[in-house]
């Protein structure tokens, strides 16, 4: 019977290990510095020749690129690939609900181990489980852990419109035209046209 994978990898963009999970011991942590060496750092082929299921010598790779990430799954045995994709794109949705939107490399080594205790309820001996959010989030009730960075972007970013909509309110003014239409203005453009009185 075909399996998902035997080790799944989560890595950099430079090829670096952040995370590793191995399900079956007949792959070694050098399988993944292959990948590196072989597939993320060959400059010879053309873009159309990179697919995203490799077989080098007896190791098949699928890999999934995400933000600064690339999710790699590895076996040597008959994968199932679509199993394989549908995981690895389901372990991403999954992902972005705890961290709350971003999963990119800073936020991979910040929530390293909310990430095994899920790799270790979402699949079992390289065998696909539940993925589905909710379900999960039943049980496992530890949230991400967000970056302050992302607050303070979210902060100036609200503190930013905030002061847009002071200055607009404070230079939009209104008249009334001919016919009973008031218009709005904002520093002298016309900005909405409203019938009726107000």
């Amino acid at each position: 019977m075909a399996h998902c994978c035997a080790a799944i990898y989560f890595m950099n963009l430079r090829g670096d290990i952040l995370i590793e999970r191995r399900y079956r011991d007949d792959v070694e942590r050098d399988m993944a510095d292959n990948f590196r060496t072989q597939i993320l750092n060959s400059k010879g082929e053309s873009a159309s020749l990179q697919t995203p299921v490799r077989t080098l010598g007896s190791c098949t790779f699928m890999y999934l690129r995400h933000a600064d990430l690339y999710i790699l799954m590895v076996t040597r045995n008959n994968a199932n690939v679509m199993m394989a994709f549908k995981f690895m794109t389901s372990l991403v949705d999954l992902l972005r609900s705890y961290f709350e939107g971003a999963l990119n490399e800073s936020s991979v080594k910040r929530n390293f181990v909310l990430i095994y205790e899920l790799l270790d309820e979402t699949m079992d001996y390289g065998f696909p489980q539940l993925t589905e959010p909710a379900a999960l989030k039943s049980f496992i009730l530890q949230k991400g852990v967000r970056s302050e960075l992302d607050a303070v972007s979210r902060a100036v970013h609200d503190d930013t419109l905030a002061a847009s909509v002071m200055v607009a309110a404070e230079n939009l003014s209104r008249g009334r035209r001919e016919g009973g239409c008031w218009d709005w203005w904002l520093g002298g453009q016309e900005v909405q046209r409203l019938g009726g009185s107000l």
